[in-house]
Formats: structure tokens, C-alpha cells, sequence
């Protein structure tokens, strides 16, 4: 089976997986879980589930152990299913939810999560155009290959097939070893700033 999570039952932020986050996001990973017979017991969750209580995962109510304050179970509500599995999210948008004090529902917390990710799909689009290069179904790989240089790992002209025509992709990868470096800088200050919008339009209001 592969990776699966839930949510904060209390704030509704995303309960991560250890095995990708647990250096970044402690606080996504450190949880308290409250179970529907017994004692809450502290875990850092791996991402794989959670085992020994004697009933099924998603009857569990996960909370962020940083949030946690006595509760018991009656006094929950659901975890409900994590939409990123506990894994598959932008380092940007995990930096905006650890500062983040919660949200008012499940549902708000994904509408924030989808509105991220519409406007990654759009940044990135935009930053094609702007340094001229292709857009198009493959133009995702571009993005893998700028990654890729910037950690640099070995890259070839093949994982860029289907970008642009054959002939043209030697030089269309001289071209990314050119804007690397800038043109993800360039993004992650922008990816950044989205998500600090994007989580603060959603997250619960402090009452003054």
C-alpha cells in the first residue's frame, strides 16, 4: 500500500508523512492520536498508517501534537482524508502551513490547497513565456530538468522528448543549463509568496 494520511482533527492541517518531511515539518509529523477506546498516545506518523489500536485507520482522530491540549475522542471531530496523501506537496506551501494556526474546516483547508496549485500550474506557465520557452502537455519536463540541473544531477537532452522537435532539443537544453540557477530562484520567491497568500486568506481568524 502506499502512502496515506489525514488531517489534524482540531486544526485541519495536513498530518505528514516522516519518511519526506520529518526534517522540515516536525510539527506536521509529531501527532497525538486519539483513539475511539484507550489513552491518546504520542507518534510520529511515517506515512504508512498506524497500527495496534485495534480498529481502522480512518477511525482514528489524529491531532498535531503542538495543538494538542486533552482532548478526547468525543470531543473531535473527523480526521478526514488527507487530498496529498501526507507526501506530494510543494516545499512552499508546507513553509506557509507551519506558521499557520489552523483553519475553520476541511474544506477550507482544500479549497486553499487547490487555489495553491492553481496558481503553481499558472506561475509556472507564466514563467515559461516569460524566459521564451515551450509550453505545451510536456512542457512539465521542463520544469523537472531545471530542478535536476540546479541539484546537479546528470541531465541529457532525452528528458526534455517531446517538448520540442528532436533537433532542437540539444539546444533548447544549453539554454536551460543557462537560466537554471535565476529562473528557480525566481520562482521560489514567487512560489513562496503565493503560499503565504494563499494559506493566510484561509486560515482561521484569531479573535482579538
Amino acid at each position: 500500500m502506499g502512502l496515506f494520511s489525514s488531517t489534524c482533527a482540531k486544526t485541519h492541517l495536513p498530518v505528514l508523512a516522516s519518511v519526506g518531511w520529518g526534517r522540515e515539518a516536525p510539527r506536521l509529523t509529531h501527532i497525538v492520536v486519539v483513539p475511539p477506546h484507550g489513552d491518546p498516545y504520542e507518534a510520529v506518523y511515517d506515512g504508512y498508517g498506524l497500527g495496534g489500536d485495534g480498529c481502522d485507520f480512518d477511525q482514528l482522530k489524529l491531532v498535531l501534537a503542538s495543538d494538542y491540549q486533552g482532548e478526547r475522542y468525543a470531543d473531535l471531530g473527523p480526521s478526514e482524508p488527507e487530498p496529498n496523501q501526507g507526501y506530494f506537496h510543494a516545499p512552499e506551501f508546507i513553509a506557509a502551513l507551519i506558521a499557520c494556526p489552523g483553519f475553520a474546516s476541511h474544506d477550507a483547508y482544500e479549497e486553499a490547497l487547490f487555489e495553491f496549485e492553481q496558481g503553481l500550474d499558472a506561475l509556472d506557465a507564466e514563467l515559461l513565456e516569460q524566459h521564451q520557452l515551450p509550453a505545451g502537455p510536456k512542457s512539465y519536463r521542463i520544469g523537472q530538468v531545471l530542478a535536476r540541473l540546479q541539484s546537479n544531477e546528470p541531465v541529457e537532452a532525452a528528458h526534455l522528448e517531446g517538448v520540442a522537435p528532436e533537433q532542437a532539443l540539444v539546444g533548447l537544453l544549453g539554454r536551460l543549463r543557462e537560466i537554471a540557477a535565476p529562473f528557480m530562484a525566481q520562482r521560489a520567491q514567487r512560489l513562496s509568496e503565493l503560499a503565504v497568500q494563499t494559506v493566510q486568506k484561509y486560515q482561521v481568524r484569531s479573535t482579538p
